[in-house]
């Protein structure tokens, strides 16, 4: 029995290794123009991944199941975002942008940066987002989903930048009705593939 468990542990840790293998070689990844009709299929396929999250409970499974459901999903809105106008594929290795940072405050300075980084925000606040990147590309799509309570999606919206090194992107948000009280995360896309993500909350 303990060479069985013994076994069926190893062969448990392979398959996480061989998955993290998997998402860390660069693959070709999808691209959409920076226009409204491309955005708003973006958005749809958001919510597809959403769902199907939500549906099959990706989150409340061990990390290997956890893992696999995330993928199985990740399937589901990609083949989703190849049907929206102007996609195509590109080889991630000709440029290559990461994320470095995400920062979230109430204001930010000359430079996009957050003056006072914070994660509790009140009902009347403009959430401003500073998102820090390394590399360089000649067009690099950089997109803001906004969602709460991790079902609803608040907001989406893109940036095309052309980076030559380190640089900060600032995007922001207002409701003058106020934010309804609870848990949201900003989840931060280069060119269609999640690079990043920032849990917040709205107090009362």
């Amino acid at each position: 029995m303990a060479a069985r468990a013994k076994k069926g542990g190893s062969l448990r840790l392979f398959l996480i290794l061989l998955l993290v293998l998997v998402g860390c070689t660069a693959q070709p990844q999808l691209a959409l123009p920076n226009t409204p009709e491309a955005m708003t299929c973006s958005r749809e396929c958001q919510q597809i991944w959403w769902q199907c999250k939500t549906a099959k409970g990706c989150e409340r499974m061990d990390v290997l199941s956890g893992a696999l459901c995330e993928a199985s999903c990740n399937t589901e809105r990609t083949r989703c975002l190849t049907t929206c106008p102007g996609a195509q594929w590109v080889n991630p290795t000709a440029s290559v942008v990461r994320v470095t940072e995400i920062e979230l405050g109430t204001a930010v300075g000359p430079d996009k940066r957050v003056l006072q980084p914070t994660t509790v925000f009140k009902p009347r606040d403009t959430l401003f987002a500073s998102v820090s990147t390394d590399g360089a590309s000649p067009r690099v799509t950089l997109t803001a989903h906004w969602s709460y309570e991790a079902t609803q999606l608040v907001n989406e919206s893109s940036q095309v930048i052309a980076p030559n090194g380190p640089a900060v992107t600032e995007f922001h948000l207002t409701k003058p009705d106020g934010w309804p009280p609870g848990r949201y995360r900003l989840e931060v896309l280069v060119d269609g593939q999640l690079a990043g993500t920032r849990d917040f909350e709205v107090g009362p």
